[in-house]
């Protein structure tokens, strides 16, 4: 079966090649090893694909199964047509084996839509920078370039959720240098992208089934403490330098954890006339305490953050109101993570961008989970150990008149 939104001539089709991107105007035609052709119309449409009776002999291993829809009628791939594979989890193009006999456990949902090249050149290249002991020479690292928003959400997204990925690139087993052109992917100069790799120890075909173990790294902007990256027109270059970094280094863990917690900005109204107001947002970060340098302002090490993301000023108001962030799904591989899953020793921020123009300036005022010293002195608190679930925080996340 075949499901999603369109209508149009349906093709499926199952591939035994290899892809290094998700674009499948470009596989090896000689490596389909059956098709069909059905019209659908609105909802699902069963199919029937034969296998061709040469070339291979089954049982057939590492084999996709995929379908094009033509909304446009031109016989080709191309913007607006629809795209789905086969996928176990709901998420990334599975891989099957094909046996002698019939089998009908196999659906396919049409989940990508081709999008309208920009009609700009952009390309991206780079070098992944990897942990120190870990050991990439014979596997392949996958390249993920994701449309950045403030709702984005990592673990769904390593889970295999494609509804964000612009492009995706299987780099050649053993390399760390990758480049390829998003001139076809509807990305533009201007927009704001999270540039992700991937590393599945025990990749062998196909796409990656990250588990437990496996590495992820992101590129980010310590300079600005930013983890996403605006597209230029031309060639964008992510790599390791001053200020900026790409390096395959946090390890998938296995937790639920989340915090909740309130936002306090009562010394930024009563001091300065700035608030938290309805539809405003603020970017909140959980710290491992090896990251954290408090001397008269606080310093973060990006390396030790376990949680990060912006929660929104509902149109209740701020005051009284509970947020709610997720830890990551990742952790630097220097962070003591206990079994069962547990990190003592986590401090909480908040930063709050006064004047609203989103980016690294002197209007950026910093708040903090917090205790007092010297009965009026407010100080960062330690939250002494972080266990799974639902961690609520006793105190406000309270904002100073501290600017970073």
């Amino acid at each position: 079966m075949v499901d999603g939104d369109g209508t149009g001539a349906l093709t499926v089709f199952a591939y035994a090649g290899d892809f290094s991107t998700l674009d499948i105007s470009g596989i090896d035609p000689d490596a389909i090893v059956g098709y069909t052709q059905v019209s659908k119309t609105a909802g699902s449409v069963d199919y029937t694909l034969s296998i061709l009776p040469y070339g291979r002999n089954v049982p057939m291993e590492n084999v996709y199964l995929m379908a094009f829809l033509d909304r446009n009628g031109n016989n080709h791939p191309d913007a607006g047509d629809r795209l789905g594979f086969y996928s176990a989890e709901g998420g990334l193009p599975s891989l099957i084996t094909i046996v002698d006999g019939h089998a009908s456990e196999y659906a396919i949902t049409l989940s990508m839509d081709i999008p309208e090249p920009s009609c700009y050149s952009v390309s991206m290249a780079g070098t992944v920078d990897v942990a120190s002991g870990l050991n990439v020479d014979n596997k392949n690292i996958f390249i993920l370039v994701v449309r950045a928003s403030d709702t984005l959400d990592l673990g769904a997204l390593i889970r295999g959720d494609m509804s964000d990925v612009a492009y995706l690139y299987k780099m050649p087993a053993g390399t760390r240098d990758f480049a390829f052109d998003l001139s076809k992917s509807g990305l533009a100069p201007g927009d704001r992208v999270m540039v992700l790799a991937l590393f599945d120890r025990q990749f062998t075909a196909g796409f990656p089934d990250m588990g437990v173990g496996d590495y992820v790294g992101y590129y980010q902007n310590r300079a600005d403490m930013a983890v996403d990256y605006v597209l230029v027109q031309g060639l964008n270059r992510i790599e390791t330098g001053d200020d900026e970094d790409f390096k395959l280094s946090r390890v998938l863990v296995n937790h639920s954890a989340s915090l909740r917690f309130q936002l306090d900005d009562t010394n930024l109204r009563n001091n300065l006339d700035v608030s938290l107001d309805p539809g405003e947002h603020a970017t909140v970060v959980a710290v491992y305490k090896d990251g954290v340098h408090i001397n008269s302002d606080p310093v973060i090490d990006m390396d030790y953050i376990i949680g990060f993301g912006s929660v929104f000023v509902p149109e209740s108001g701020n005051s009284g109101h509970v947020y709610s962030m997720d830890l990551l799904p990742a952790m630097d591989s220097r962070i003591p993570v206990q079994n069962p899953f547990a990190i003592d020793g986590v401090y909480v921020f908040a930063i709050f961008d006064g004047n609203l123009n989103n980016g690294a300036d002197k209007n950026n005022y910093v708040g903090y989970y917090w205790r007092t010293i010297l009965i009026f002195y407010l100080y960062p608190k330690e939250i002494t150990r972080l266990m799974d679930g639902i961690t609520t925080l006793d105190q406000t996340v309270r904002f100073t008149m501290d600017i970073m």
